[in-house]
């Protein structure tokens, strides 16, 4: 009967160890997915803040003159960054089509993370005149 008992233990200690083993693993798994999102976050907000830049240019009068693409590297809190955009015009001579790329290498290879917008060629603050101006509007 004692010799019973032991092969329980062993058992019962076996089974425990391939649940640590399958703890750890998730653990792992879980870190990894969490550097991945907050490399993303950080992506996007170096796009929004492109993108509010190049907005910015319309107050400045230099909304058609700008740039017509750019690329710099960038390093954030997590990763390395290679930023880079393109503004095309828009049948609309007021408007300006933007794509904001951002790229980085992380430990599951590349990644990539692109924002389009439109960005109007006029000051925001004459947005709401040219919208009084407008027939529908009256």
């Amino acid at each position: 009967m004692a010799g019973f008992t032991l092969i329980e233990a062993l058992l019962a200690m076996a089974l425990l160890a391939v649940g640590l083993v399958g703890a750890a693993r998730f653990q792992a798994l879980a870190l990894r997915s969490g550097a991945e999102a907050r490399a993303r976050t950080e992506a996007l907000a170096l796009a929004q803040r492109q993108i509010e830049t190049l907005r910015g240019f319309t107050r400045h009068g230099r909304f058609l003159t700008q740039p017509t693409s750019g690329r710099r590297q960038l390093q954030g809190v997590h990763r390395r960054y290679r930023l880079s955009w393109r503004s095309t015009p828009m049948p609309d001579p007021e408007l300006r089509r933007v794509e904001v790329r951002v790229d980085w290498r992380g430990p599951g290879g590349g990644n990539e993370l692109r924002l389009i917008t439109l960005i109007a060629g006029h000051d925001p603050q004459r947005s709401a005149w040219r919208l009084q101006q407008d027939p529908i509007f009256k």
